[in-house]
């Protein structure tokens, strides 16, 4: 793996923290508990406005919507 402030492979102890961390959370299966949330508010706001829309473009504005929200999480960590 490659630290973005050093191009080299780091291998050291921050590496193994690293590999960790994410195996563990990961395993937690955090990553679907926020697609879960982010799918509820998703249903519930298209059935508050009454939207119809088919399968492929309820699918394409669920995944726009979900790459907002991920891409805004991200920016405030670069805060």
């Amino acid at each position: 793996m490659f630290n973005s402030l050093n191009p080299t492979p780091d291998f050291g102890p921050y590496h193994d923290l690293q590999k960790k961390m994410i195996q563990r959370v990961l395993a937690a299966k955090v990553d679907e508990e926020i697609l879960r949330i982010l799918q509820a508010a998703y249903e519930k706001e298209l059935e508050e406005r009454n939207v119809m829309l088919s399968r492929p473009e309820r699918t394409r504005l669920f995944q726009q919507m979900v790459r907002a929200v991920l891409t805004d999480i991200l920016d405030k960590l670069e805060k």
